[in-house]
C-alpha cells in the first residue's frame, strides 16, 4: 500500500489506479446514496416533529373546530387519538349521542392497541344506553367489566350496569352494583 509520506512502492501505481477505476465509481455511488438516505430521513423526522408541535397546539386549543382541524391536517400524529376522544366527549355533551357513537366506533376501529381504547369502549356503551338501547349496552358494559377488572373507569362502567338493569326492572341488582361502585373493594 501508499507509504506513510503518501508514496508509492514501486510497481503499486498502476494497480492503484485499477483497482479505483474499478471500484471508485460503485463507491463513490454508495457513499452518495448513504448520504441521500440520511439527509433524507432527518428531514422526514424534522417535518414529522413539526406535525406533532402544530397538532398538539391545536390539541391544546380545546376548541372543536381546531381539534377537528387536527384530525383533517394530522390524523397520523400521537394527539389524533385524544382530539378524537374529546370532541365524542363534546357531543356527548351536547346531546349528540349518535355522533359520538360513531366518532368512539372509529377510535375502536383505528386504535386496536391503543392505551385510550377501554375509555373508548366504556364510553361508546355510555351512547348506547343515552340512545335507549339498553340490551346493547348492558352486553358492552358486562364485556367490558370482564375485560377491565383493574380499570380506573371500573366505577363508572358499574354504576352503568346498575343503570341498565334498573331499567330492565332489577332493581335489587341495581342496588348492589352501585354499593360495588363506590364502596372500595377488598
Amino acid at each position: 500500500g501508499p507509504l506513510a509520506g503518501g508514496e508509492l512502492k514501486q510497481g503499486e501505481g498502476p494497480e492503484l489506479r485499477e483497482l479505483v477505476m474499478v471500484c471508485g465509481r460503485p463507491i463513490v455511488i454508495g457513499v452518495g446514496a448513504a448520504l441521500v438516505i440520511t439527509l433524507g430521513t432527518g428531514l422526514w423526522r424534522q417535518h414529522r416533529a413539526t406535525q406533532e408541535r402544530e397538532a398538539a397546539a391545536l390539541l391544546d386549543s380545546g376548541r372543536p373546530e381546531q381539534m377537528q382541524a387536527l384530525l383533517n391536517q394530522y390524523p397520523g400524529t400521537s394527539t389524533a387519538p385524544a382530539a378524537m376522544l374529546a370532541l365524542a366527549r363534546g357531543e356527548v355533551g351536547t346531546g349528540q349521542y349518535v355522533a359520538a357513537e360513531k366518532r368512539y366506533a372509529e377510535v375502536l376501529a383505528r386504535l386496536p392497541n391503543h392505551a385510550m381504547r377501554p375509555a373508548a369502549e366504556i364510553n361508546r356503551a355510555l351512547c348506547h344506553e343515552a340512545m335507549g338501547r339498553t340490551d346493547e349496552a348492558l352486553t358492552a358494559v358486562e364485556a367490558w367489566l370482564g375485560v377491565h377488572t383493574n380499570d380506573f373507569l371500573r366505577p363508572v362502567a358499574l354504576f352503568a350496569k346498575a343503570r341498565c338493569v334498573e331499567q330492565k326492572g332489577r332493581y335489587d341488582d341495581a342496588r348492589a352494583l352501585v354499593a360495588r361502585g363506590i364502596l372500595p373493594r377488598n
